[in-house]
């Protein structure tokens, strides 16, 4: 994990990386090129990728997050999964 990358995310950034890379409120789906300019760069790098893109998730994370850190992944997974859930309702 580079440098730069520690210093945003803060204290144990590295173990807390491993345990939230994969969760839902930290993927996004991005097109081709937008998703190599992407790639796993600091949020900051990745806004304008997110902008250009055609799909509405992708703009709500640039509106609604300012900076996005361990407590905005939290937030936003607890989000998509109330849209999950709406979605593909499961009966007992």
């Amino acid at each position: 994990m580079p440098a730069r990358l520690i210093i945003y995310l803060g204290d144990a950034a590295i173990e807390k990386h491993k345990e939230y890379v994969s969760r839902i409120g930290n993927l996004s789906l991005l097109a081709g090129s937008l998703n190599i300019k992407a790639s796993n760069n600091p949020y900051k790098s990745k806004v304008k990728e997110y902008s250009l893109s055609n799909i509405i998730l992708n703009k709500e994370i640039i509106d609604n997050y300012k900076e996005f850190k361990f407590n905005e992944v939290d937030d936003r997974s607890d989000k998509l999964s109330c849209i999950a859930m709406e979605i593909w309702k499961f009966s007992k």
